[in-house]
């Protein structure tokens, strides 16, 4: 998990018992970046030994997220169940069920994971 939380990221996921899911949470308010610095996610990279082709970051807030990730040469995906930005570039799921289906028919290397390509370069 990576958020732009309050410093309490990780008491809420324990509270509901979805910490125990979670290898890591990096919560903005403590580790001291915020998205979309790219900071936060190779921070993430860094420490669960991991690289940006090796992960795809799910998240709901467009620029935020999917900017933050892409920044990170991370792939992204829009989670957008308002479907508030259906006619935008990327990647885009409306409901955190469909993920599953998703990763068993996306062409990962599609370059609609990097909307933000243009503005990276």
């Amino acid at each position: 998990i990576i958020s732009n939380s309050d410093g309490r990221a990780a008491q809420v996921l324990a509270e509901t018992g979805l910490a125990k899911f979670m290898d890591k949470i990096y919560d903005s308010q403590i580790v001291g970046i915020e998205k979309p610095d790219a900071g936060i996610f190779k921070l993430a990279l860094r420490e669960l030994s991991l690289n940006p082709d090796e992960v795809i970051f799910v998240g709901d807030m467009f620029y935020t997220d999917v900017l933050g990730a892409n920044r990170a040469g991370i792939k992204a995906v829009h989670l957008d169940p308002f479907e508030f930005y259906r006619g935008w570039p990327g990647e885009r799921i409306e409901n955190i069920g469909s993920l599953p289906v998703f990763l068993k028919t996306v062409d990962f290397s599609s370059k609609k994971f990097f909307p933000f390509a243009d503005e990276l370069n």
